[in-house]
């Protein structure tokens, strides 16, 4: 128990890791997910265990790699009690609720049955074993599909070798008798074997499928990164947070390879299939932010995926330090307090403004602002953009922001040199004064990309040049000695 300022983490984030059921423990701390009740319970079993035997009998195991190893070739129940004797009582408790099987794990109407006084009497559950011979590889042996799924993805480098050379799918078709899982390892491997090297993103992502048919029950795995669909917007949060650019990486080809919907499917074939809210909520997520990924303008990128992915993060915006902005309103009203200080020199708009203004109005679409495409310097410029993102942010409030219209009006003076008429300069700068003074950003924007100022600058522009040509033909006309009696 800590006293002090209240925190939030992942769940499970700071949990010993023998707590934590084998598929919880398999995944990154950051990467578990939210899971279920049943999680619960396993860490309730592992408490009485603790209190039977003390800290002593979990350092047979150093770590969650050499834990989860154990309870895939021993079983879960003789890997977590090591055998040690006890009172009777204990053991359907623990038989029950470490079953290696997670369908078949004890909840709340099992415990609350033997808390009242009833014994079922369970044996001792055998080691898992499915296979008629064990699978070999880097000097250890796997006797079930999950058990081999884990070792396989701690070397990653050389699963290829296996599925290319039908050692895989050899022993699961003779050895498992599993001829749809065989086929199915028969076609990763060929889409491997035509790959090459040549595309390391799609590689991976074979890779992921294949270790996901080999354990459904287990994270999603690609190269050291190992999650369950529900923890990956708190991975994606930590891997942002360490700047773990490639990993990051690794997580967007996930969600634009689609490599979801493949688990959804092994998920719908259970006999008891019924996808969990935070799961359903988290494919969602996904399917919505996978047009994104292509779009690379202000609003978009790595950060857009970020707050889509945690609605609930703070903006991360180096502007905001120390601030704890995780609304438009406070956002707006922060801004409007920086701008005496920030003004003459900084843009009121970052990466991560924009994409946390983008997430919050749920924008679709990159800004492309049509209205000012005669003057593409207009168009592009970041202050217009801020502008307009700004504009469509305090839409969404009641606010004021005199302070933030004046740093936006600051930033808009340098970027009107490009209109060509000083008088409408002077007009434009007479009336981006005026609007300030009402705090509406949504008035400037009005003005500025809504205005008719650009036509009538596009028009009076034309007709300049038009009498330059006019004019330039009579000059060339007097200076020909040959037609200047005629003129």
């Amino acid at each position: 128990a800590v006293l002090g300022p209240c925190v939030t983490e992942p769940c499970g984030y700071s949990q010993p890791f023998y707590y934590e059921t084998l598929e919880r423990m398999q995944a990154l701390p950051a990467g578990k997910g939210e899971g279920s009740a049943s999680q619960d319970y396993h860490a309730l079993a592992v408490l009485v265990l603790y209190v039977l035997f003390g800290q002593s009998h979990f350092e047979r195991y150093p770590n969650s790699k050499s834990l989860a190893r154990a309870i895939l070739h021993e079983g879960m129940y003789n890997a977590l009690t090591q055998m040690r004797s006890m009172s009777e009582m204990y053991y359907d408790l623990f038989k029950g609720v470490f079953s290696h099987n997670p369908e078949d794990r004890w909840e709340y109407s099992y415990i609350r049955s033997w808390l009242d006084g009833k014994r079922y009497h369970a044996l001792s559950p055998p080691p898992p074993n499915e296979a008629s011979r064990p699978f070999e590889f880097m000097g250890s042996e796997a006797n079930t599909r999950r058990e081999l799924a884990h070792l396989l993805s701690f070397d990653w480098e050389n699963i290829s070798d296996i599925l290319l050379n039908n050692k895989l799918s050899q022993w699961v078709a003779a050895s498992l008798r599993n001829k749809e899982l065989a086929d199915s390892i028969v076609r990763i491997a060929r889409t491997i074997g035509e790959l090459g090297s040549k595309n390391e993103a799609q590689l991976n992502d074979q890779l992921t499928r294949l270790l996901m048919i080999m354990d459904p029950a287990g994270p999603l795995r690609i190269k050291q990164l190992a999650f369950h669909i529900d923890g990956l917007e708190t991975l994606y949060a930590e891997l942002y947070s360490n700047k773990s650019h490639q990993e990051l990486q690794l997580l967007i080809y996930l969600i634009e390879f689609n490599t979801v919907n493949d688990w959804i499917e092994l998920y719908r074939k259970k006999p008891d299939y019924n996808m969990p809210a935070s799961i359903n909520n988290a494919v969602l997520k996904q399917d919505r932010m996978r047009p994104y990924l292509r779009m690379a303008g202000l609003g978009f990128g790595p950060e857009r995926i970020l707050y889509d992915l945690n609605p609930d993060l703070p903006c991360q915006s180096p502007l905001l330090a120390n601030s704890y902005i995780t609304t438009l309103q406070d956002l707006l009203k922060r801004l409007d307090t920086l701008a005496p200080t920030l003004a003459k020199d900084q843009d009121p708009i970052d990466a991560h403004i924009a994409a946390f203004i983008a997430s919050k109005i749920s924008m679709l679409h990159e800004i492309n602002i049509r209205e000012l495409s005669a003057l593409p310097s207009l168009a592009n410029n970041r202050t217009i953009t801020a502008l307009y993102l700004l504009s469509a942010a305090q839409s969404r409030t009641d606010l004021r922001l005199p302070g933030l219209t004046h740093w936006l009006a600051l930033r808009l003076f340098p970027i009107l040199d490009p209109i060509h008429s000083r008088s409408i300069r002077r007009d434009l700068k007479a009336q981006i004064m005026d609007k300030v003074e009402g705090g509406h950003v949504q008035r400037l924007s009005q003005l500025l990309i809504n205005g008719n100022f650009l036509a009538s600058n596009q028009s009076g522009f034309n007709q300049a040049v038009a009498s330059y040509q006019i004019n330039e033909t009579k000059i060339n006309n007097y200076r020909r000695s040959t037609t200047i009696d005629h003129q």
